[in-house]
């Protein structure tokens, strides 16, 4: 099982230089609800990971299951244009993150060297956590 230290510390440093995106590590939707009511900007909250062990006896190997969510406040009584706008910038934002993921996954120096590619799941979001909206990104690894 992957520390929660280092996990935090891999996370820090993949969204590194990405200007004005506020990170929150959170376990549950209402600790999610909490952390996020006074926030504004585009946040990524990350779901701490859970873990499948698999193999046999003497060889066996966790499996960590994430969601990433990239979100943006929504604005009650928003235009068309705005609402469009929140999803293009948390899809960009997003995209970049796939990419540093795929990234590290392919040095074999991270946490993330087992990301499976197939396991990315990508969702759009609306009203999630108390009224934001945006993209979630589910992986293994």
């Amino acid at each position: 099982m992957i520390s929660i230290t280092t996990f935090d510390t891999e996370i820090k440093a993949l969204i590194a230089g990405i200007d004005d995106l506020q990170y929150k590590r959170v376990t549950t939707e209402k600790q999610a609800v909490n952390r996020l009511k006074d926030a504004d900007g585009i946040q990524l909250v990350v779901v701490v990971p859970s873990f499948d062990t698999s193999g046999k006896l003497n060889m066996s190997v966790d499996d960590a299951t994430t969601f990433f969510f990239v979100i943006e406040k929504y604005k009650t009584g928003a235009t068309d244009a705005e609402d469009l706008n929140i999803y293009e910038r948390t899809q960009a934002v997003l995209e970049i993150l796939k990419d540093r993921l795929i990234d590290k996954a392919t040095d074999g120096c991270s946490i993330f060297y087992r990301l499976n590619p197939q396991s990315i799941h990508i969702d759009p979001e609306y009203n999630t956590f108390g009224g934001f909206s945006g993209w979630s990104m589910a992986l293994s690894f």
